[in-house]
Order: structure tokens, then C-alpha cells, then sequence
């Protein structure tokens, strides 16, 4: 399979290592199959998100989850509203 962009882009935006980034994520991935870059780009918080509404927005809390934030900080993001 062959990735191109498909729009033209302002690279005048993004760094010398942001473009690095970038270019090193295109080169790992470019030749993954959709259902496996889905389950490594897809953590239990959009699973919730999904489940909920197919269009739900995700909680900070949800993410904060998924990321293994510490129990403090997840104490924090409970308060906060």
C-alpha cells in the first residue's frame, strides 16, 4: 500500500523536529493495515466514548484513565467540576 497526502500542506507551521516526527511516524506506519493502527490508536477511553453515543466526546477523567494518571491526579479531574 502506498500513502500520499492527499491535501497540500503549510510546513511552514511545524519544526525541523515535528516534520521529523512526523516523517518517522508516516515510515513506521505506512504500512500497517487499518484494524491494527485502530486497536493501537484506540484506548479504552474512545472505547467508552463509542459505546456511549458512536459520536460521544471523551472525559478528560477517561483519558486521564487511559493514560494511567496517578490517583491524585484523577482526584483532581473529579473536583474540578
Amino acid at each position: 500500500m502506498e500513502c500520499r497526502r492527499k491535501i497540500s500542506l503549510n510546513l511552514d507551521e511545524l519544526n525541523k523536529a515535528e516534520i521529523e516526527e512526523l516523517d518517522a511516524a508516516i515510515d513506521k506506519y505506512k504500512n500497517v493495515d487499518t484494524k491494527t493502527l485502530s486497536e493501537l490508536s484506540h484506548d479504552s477511553a474512545w472505547y467508552e466514548a463509542w459505546d456511549k453515543n458512536h459520536n460521544a466526546v471523551m472525559t478528560s477523567l477517561n483519558i486521564a484513565k487511559a493514560g494511567d494518571a496517578s490517583n491524585e491526579f484523577l482526584e483532581y479531574l473529579r473536583n474540578r467540576n
